[in-house]
């Protein structure tokens, strides 16, 4: 009787992880037949929003930025993680459950919480390649109260039911949003000469003389602010934009300022910046005949603390010297 207890719990426990083989087992790619080379546009949803990249034969671009240039590096990133994709773990679950690994079907009533974020790979001749549902990002349990390090996403390939897989790709960068999928560089200018600033009625000129940054035409007394310069070099040497306006922003530039860097070989880059909106400023850009311009023709915004960093006047440019102490003259006697 007691060698009969003994081996019950060891039946068991094999079964459980027979069971739990047969439920986990997978067989290769989640898309076996997916070729990247073929993928015209991506479009990417989730409840209301939605962004839709393009191919074309001068690289991939985001349709709902009038086909600015996206940020190829990571399209090339997700279309390699969708081929590569081998699921670690299938989970059965019905069309009532997929709620719970925020998966549920994008045109359901459900909370957009618990919606799945819908991933469609397209051809040349508009045929859908492979429909990618992303869901719930899987962590492991964290230690004193802290979040556990995320390890897998749950999601469903297009044209499966009944089950729900585990995989090892995060897709952290697959996002909803045109501005998302920019290729926010500016013009580059790696090796800065001079900065010139103009408004309505003040400007100044920072020159790089003898390995020293100096401002032009200064007196013997006046000392550029080092903070102010730091801050000049190392956001205006290589700015960025966060997003591209639309036909429906109407940015003013009725007032609008100019910074222009030149580098060692003469070539610049002129900014012109528009009234701010309060967290964005509106930025137009020029550039020299000889540079091809995809910035041409363009407003871009930029975050304001970019342009709250420019000194406004002359003056506003220089440290301020300590105050001398005031020297009294003898009394007379």
């Amino acid at each position: 009787m007691k060698r009969w207890l003994l081996v019950v719990p060891v039946i068991a426990v094999a079964l459980f992880f027979a069971l739990r083989s047969s439920q986990s087992k997978i067989s290769g790619k989640l898309f076996p037949d997916f070729r990247p080379d073929d993928v015209s546009s991506i479009l990417i949803s989730a409840s209301e929003n939605h962004v839709t990249l393009i191919r074309r034969t001068d690289g991939w671009t985001v349709l709902e930025r009038d086909h600015f240039p996206a940020d190829s590096s990571r399209i090339t990133q997700v279309l390699r993680q969708t081929w590569d994709m081998i699921p670690i773990q299938e989970i059965p679950a019905q069309s009532a459950q997929l709620d719970r690994f925020q998966l549920a079907d994008p045109g359901s009533g459900v909370p957009p919480n618990k919606k799945a974020m819908q991933v469609s790979f397209v051809d040349k001749n508009q045929k859908p390649q492979a429909v990618l549902l992303l869901g719930k990002r899987q962590a492991r349990e964290g230690k004193d109260g802290l979040p556990g390090q995320v390890f897998g996403r749950f999601v469903i390939p297009s044209g499966h039911r009944g089950s729900v897989y585990l995989t090892k790709e995060l897709f952290h960068e697959v996002l909803p949003s045109p501005m998302a999928w920019l290729d926010t560089g500016f013009p580059k200018i790696p090796q800065p000469q001079s900065f010139e600033y103009h408004a309505a009625k003040e400007g100044w000129k920072v020159v790089l003389e003898d390995g020293r940054w100096n401002l032009s035409e200064a007196k013997d007394n006046e000392l550029i602010d080092p903070n102010k310069l730091y801050s000049l070099l190392t956001q205006w040497a290589t700015p960025s934009f966060f997003d591209v306006a639309t036909a429906s922003d109407s940015p003013d530039f009725t007032q609008a300022v100019q910074i222009t860097i030149r580098d060692l070989n003469g070539e610049s880059v002129t900014y012109e910046i528009g009234k701010s909106t309060g967290t964005a400023s509106p930025v137009k850009v020029r550039l020299g005949e000889s540079k091809p311009n995809r910035w041409k023709d363009r407003i871009f915004w930029v975050d304001s603390r970019l342009v709250d960093g420019i000194p406004t006047t002359r003056d506003g440019f220089l440290a301020v010297a300590p105050a001398q102490q005031e020297t009294k003259s003898p009394g007379k006697l």
